[in-house]
């Protein structure tokens, strides 16, 4: 197997260089409704990566999710000893409450817009995406990557068959056109969990916000072929998680939209 499609080990709490590496980084992650699982993976994501910058960017969320993550921020400037301490700064909620478009997608973007670090990834809240295998992504983007993906293991993933056939023939189409645009094969383009240099991202955003699907929710496979040809994109696999609680999201209004991308 190439040794760029490996699972990442997972990585003790107190590594000097996750460390190091985490301050130039921030993790992203949209919210709907994840009152049942924030508070314990941004407590996870700060103990395996202190000094990490974590923006929760949320689609107005009804269950509480929001004064969630306000909370922990509060608690973390609590605990922070001294006023330049990194840990008082961690966790920032953009609240789109009042957004004229809400999707996972426009709050994914204007979560970027909001990033000052030279790194970041993008994840989901609720556990499916495991926190430790962030470290390789981010290490994978310090030693040169563009953009690093990471793609679930379809033939690992517990799905009702419904679900599972919509996912492998989804992943499908949009790898076939990827194939065809970039020539590379990217082994699922349709993943929540990847992560990217802010430079090699902003520009795209900036500059061609229009061809997103801002409603929908594949924005890793809109910026693939956004992306200029020449743009370093790695991959690993991960063990897609089961979600602990709640239930998806997906609707088949986002199957639409996201045809609708394939079009585009």
């Amino acid at each position: 197997m190439d040794s760029r499609f490996t699972k990442p080990p997972v990585l003790p709490a107190d590594d000097r260089e996750e460390q190091v590496l985490a301050v130039q980084a921030a993790i992203i992650i949209p919210t709907l409704n994840e009152a049942q699982s924030i508070r314990a993976l941004l407590s996870s994501l700060v103990e395996l990566y202190p000094g990490i910058r974590i923006i929760i960017a949320d689609d107005a969320s009804s269950d509480g999710t929001q004064q969630l993550v306000r909370e922990f921020a509060i608690s973390l400037k609590a605990d922070a000893a001294e006023p330049g301490d990194a840990r008082r700064d961690h966790v920032k909620l953009l609240a789109r409450n009042d957004a004229l478009v809400k999707g996972l997608t426009a709050s994914v973007l204007d979560a970027l817009r909001q990033c000052e670090t030279e790194y970041f990834v993008v994840m989901d809240g609720d556990f499916q995406h495991p926190p430790a295998c962030a470290a390789q992504i981010l290490r994978m983007l310090q030693e040169g990557a563009d953009i690093v993906v990471g793609c679930r293991d379809f033939r690992e993933i517990n799905q009702p068959l419904f679900r599972y056939l919509l996912s492998c023939t989804a992943a499908s189409l949009a790898g076939t056109i990827l194939k065809i645009w970039r020539q590379q094969t990217i082994k699922d383009p349709l993943s929540g969990f990847f992560g990217g240099r802010t430079c090699v991202v902003l520009p795209i955003i900036q500059a061609k916000e229009k061809l997103f699907e801002l409603r929908g929710y594949k924005v890793l496979f809109d910026l693939l072929r956004l992306l200029p040809a020449e743009t370093r994109i790695e991959q690993i696999f991960y063990d897609f998680g089961a979600r602990p609680s709640g239930s998806s999201k997906f609707k088949l209004r986002h199957a639409l939209l996201f045809l609708r991308s394939l079009l585009r």
